[in-house]
């Protein structure tokens, strides 16, 4: 750009001082292991949603991904597993959709994901994140009333009662 006389060359040369290149996620080997461990331990820390313990199937799923978002894509995809996981044991199933898929499903657990309660909660939760809470805007994107969406809501503890 500072060719074409599209930017400044004294503030090119200002702002150039080290030059890093960072790899693709995907491309740095063992790192998305370690990165999702440390966000694990993070998000369930921030939510208050203790982890006992995270299925290996979990990981599979997380080191077949491309991640074209890279980290932040990586700790969005944790964030909703851990506020969308039943219990205390992290499951691939938990993985937004986007993200799950890479790796086929080895137990007869395989037909959860198609537990529409399940479902239910990843759209809502994905609602209330890209709307940002907005109640209106998520119940009219969900096609559903207001109160329903506030049923729902506290039945996948998504909001506190209150």
């Amino acid at each position: 750009m500072v060719d074409q006389g599209k930017f400044r060359p004294d503030l090119y040369y200002r702002l150039n001082v080290v030059c890093l290149h960072l790899p693709p996620l995907k491309s740095r080997g063992n790192d998305v292991q370690q990165l999702a461990g440390h966000f694990i331990n993070q998000v369930s820390q921030a939510l208050g949603r203790p982890i006992r313990s995270v299925e290996p199937q979990f990981y599979q799923e997380l080191t077949a991904h491309a991640w074209p978002g890279n980290i932040r894509e990586l700790h969005h995809a944790i964030e909703s597993a851990v506020t969308l996981m039943d219990g205390d044991v992290l499951r691939w199933e938990n993985l937004p959709t986007s993200v799950r898929g890479s790796v086929p499903p080895s137990t007869d657990d395989s037909l959860s994901r198609f537990n529409l309660a399940m479902l239910q909660k990843e759209a809502i939760h994905r609602a209330f994140i890209h709307f940002q809470g907005n109640i209106s805007q998520m119940s009219r994107a969900l096609g559903i009333g207001r109160n329903t969406l506030y049923a729902k809501l506290k039945k996948f503890d998504l909001i506190k009662e209150g």
